[in-house]
């Protein structure tokens, strides 16, 4: 007798021979929910089995088990979905032609690297890829303000991982000059189409990375999306290429661009942060006035060197520390 399922006699048989195994539905999970040898109904007339390779329960309570399960599927549904609409609410206060990258973003015939150009509500323009994650940038920087409350006015800038130049062409309107770096070349391009759209005189940008050493290094990059490029690829992520860049020192940002100061230091690159830093001699690190630093991994190390070489740490919103130089070299 069954009431569902491949229900086999044999295997029904075999199942009541077998020794008596724990009704708990948490300690005989494996197979829980899983019909393989559908239901039947064994032994006493109100005790319904559900069977499984490993499994023998009491169907209500793997019924209690699956409803709390789905239960907790639909409302992290519920969760993903009000987050959808909170950040597509902002996202359209925020660009004037909101339309053109969702439709791009969500587009079964646009490729992974369309471009979309878009406007924002004050004016500036952006080049970027709905689909490799550029929007989130974008919504991040600006319609978060990640960076834009930690930056001096009149200062000169330099940005560690430029990416697509969002925060460069924000930092442009209140900075004497800003410095970005950048490795990836797909990146790079953007960038320096930002900046030209953008019509910045006081913006410069170098297909570089900045690391621990001057030379050629090998960056992992992470196909799916335009960001998570790194140098240290164990991060759990599905790295299948990686090219050659070059790469320069904190100490050659400076040399390099004749600074004798760095007002604001914006670091997101990829877990480099503490190498960059730790390598830095003392009288370079002296002329940073200000460190912002979005970090992927290492943010407890990063602070205690901070703190070590004269900096004031605090801890900011969304993955990142602000440095504040107490011995600033002027």
């Amino acid at each position: 007798m069954h009431l569902f399922g491949f229900y086999n006699a044999d295997r029904a048989a075999s199942v009541a021979s077998e020794p008596s195994v724990s009704t708990h539905p948490i300690e005989n999970h494996i197979g829980c929910g899983q019909l393989w040898y559908g239901v039947a109904l064994l032994s006493a007339p109100d005790t319904w089995v559900l069977h499984g390779p490993s499994c023998r329960c009491d169907l209500s309570m793997c019924f209690k088990v699956i409803l709390v399960r789905e239960l907790k599927r639909w409302f992290s549904n519920v969760k993903r979905m009000a987050a959808l609409i909170s950040a597509s609410t902002g996202f359209v206060a925020l660009v004037r032609n909101w339309y053109l990258p969702i439709f791009i973003r969500f587009s079964p015939f646009a490729s992974m690297d369309t471009e979309a150009l878009v406007t924002t509500r004050n004016g500036l323009k952006f080049f970027l890829r709905p689909k490799m994650g550029d929007l989130s940038i974008l919504n991040e920087i600006l319609r978060h303000e990640l960076y834009s409350q930690q930056s001096p006015v009149n200062a000169t800038v330099v940005d560690i991982g430029a990416h697509i130049g969002v925060f460069a062409v924000q930092a442009s309107a209140s900075s004497d000059t800003v410095i970005c770096y950048e490795p990836h070349p797909r990146n790079f391009e953007l960038l320096e189409k930002n900046i030209a759209i953008n019509a910045l005189n006081n913006v410069k940008a170098f297909r570089q990375a900045v690391s621990d050493a001057r030379g050629t290094k090998r960056l992992s990059v992470f196909e799916k999306k335009s960001y998570g490029h790194t140098f240290y690829p164990s991060n759990g992520r599905d790295f299948v290429n990686a090219i050659d860049v070059e790469s320069v020192t904190l100490a050659d940002v400076l040399s390099s661009n004749g600074l004798d100061r760095i007002d604001f230091l914006k670091m997101h690159c990829e877990g480099a942060e503490l190498d960059i830093l730790t390598h830095a001699p003392q009288d370079v690190l002296d002329r940073a006035g200000i460190i912002l630093i979005t970090y992927a991994r290492d943010g407890p190390e990063i602070a205690d060197l901070l703190t070590a070489r004269g900096f004031l740490v605090a801890w900011g919103q969304r993955g990142t520390l602000r440095a504040v130089n107490q011995r600033r070299v002027t």
